[in-house]
């Protein structure tokens, strides 16, 4: 007799993000569902796809401590464009902004830097293969970081540190943890709000 079976029928969220994936749009993602495409790169801000929050020479670590103090908040931090390759979520811009936000996750482990808003664009040429005739490199390098990397951590060029080791990877240097293991953490409106009606401040 023929296979009665079906094929599990999926979700209107998986729906939806696998619409998303395919023609682009915007999307909320998990923080730690978004992966590097750079093996590596510069601590400084200055590229116009990184301008509207941080100044030009910015260090990657200020904004940073900017973003754990409570100066500027994720909505300081421009929405940047990933795509879906081999069954993962790639920047496709904003490496640094991702390393800000992976960052100040890991330093302030309220939930509020754990979800963001992006855009989806398809993984297009230059993502895959740069443009060799202009020695432009492709934007996908995290290969270079060996096979086990696949875009969990990036290589900050100035200090030889990594962003993403943090949990555990790898057993490389963490970028910037001397200095932000020692800032206070500061408590988000909410627990601020709660402390006050239970007399803890």
């Amino acid at each position: 007799a023929p296979s009665t079976a079906r094929a599990p029928r999926l979700s209107s969220v998986a729906l939806a993000t696998a619409a998303v994936a395919t023609h682009g749009g915007f999307l909320e993602l998990s923080l730690a569902d978004v992966r590097f495409a750079h093996s590596a790169q510069s601590e400084l801000f200055g590229r116009s796809s990184d301008k509207g929050s941080q100044q030009d020479g910015e260090s990657l670590l200020l904004f940073v401590v900017e973003l754990l103090s409570g100066k500027k908040g994720p909505e300081d931090v421009p929405i940047f464009e990933v795509c879906r390759h081999m069954g993962l979520w790639f920047c496709r811009s904003g490496n640094r902004r991702l390393a800000a936000l992976r960052l100040a996750s890991r330093y302030r482990p309220d939930g509020r830097f754990d979800r963001i808003r992006v855009r989806v664009v398809p993984p297009d040429h230059i993502f895959l293969y740069g443009i060799p005739s202009k020695n432009k490199r492709p934007k996908l390098t995290t290969h270079l970081n060996g096979e086990e990397c696949q875009g969990r951590w990036m290589f900050v060029r100035e200090t030889g540190e990594s962003v993403g080791s943090g949990d555990g990877i790898g057993g490389l240097a963490e970028y910037g943890a001397d200095l932000l293991s020692l800032l206070p953490v500061q408590a988000s409106g909410a627990q601020r709000a709660s402390d006050k009606s239970t007399g803890l401040v």
